[in-house]
């Protein structure tokens, strides 16, 4: 695995370069490749995948790492649904999509805007297992790096609840 660093140490990317970061429950975050992954699922003990800008292959190979179906890492752009929120001929916006798939929930959720003021929602796909948490989009999420900020500034022992300090205190920034 690359260096480790604390999660407030990655900051919003103004590019779209594909960045992999591996977000363990003490809060530190690591580059990873599909064989990191591998490794980590197989050692146990819950993590967040946060998947940033990876071209297809990419994310195929870290499903198959989770051994997950490829929808489960599939580019939000390429499910079909819009980019931004869906708005229903009644001119209201739609809710997220949301299911259980196996033992996994997977979702499809506007995050919040991209680097600039005002820009507009950012699809973020996730999948939330009892082993992990993955997030897939396609350019800078403000969100994510505000949960991940949000998670690094907990205290120790607000950390140790592994999964739950993930979703509640993490990606709940959607």
């Amino acid at each position: 695995m690359a260096v480790t660093k604390p999660a407030a140490a990655h900051q919003l990317g103004r590019g779209t370069h594909p960045v992999s970061r591996l977000i363990s429950v003490t809060g530190t975050v690591d580059s990873a490749t599909p064989r990191d992954v591998e490794q980590r699922l197989a050692a146990g003990g819950f993590f967040w995948l946060d998947l940033e800008c990876l071209d297809g292959e990419r994310l195929e190979q870290f499903a198959r790492s989770l051994r997950l179906d490829a929808s489960g890492t599939a580019r939000p752009e390429g499910s079909g649904q819009s980019s931004g929120l869906a708005v229903a001929t009644t001119g209201a916006p739609q809710r997220p999509s949301v299911a259980a798939v196996g033992d996994s929930v997977q979702a499809l959720v506007p995050g919040a805007g991209g680097p600039g003021p005002g820009a507009a929602a950012i699809p973020v796909r996730i999948v939330y297992t009892g082993k992990f948490l993955i997030t897939v989009h396609s350019v800078p999420c403000r969100a994510l790096e505000q949960a991940r900020h949000r998670f690094d500034g907990l205290r120790d022992e607000g950390k140790a609840d592994g999964p739950l300090g993930l979703v509640h205190r993490g990606p709940g920034g959607f």
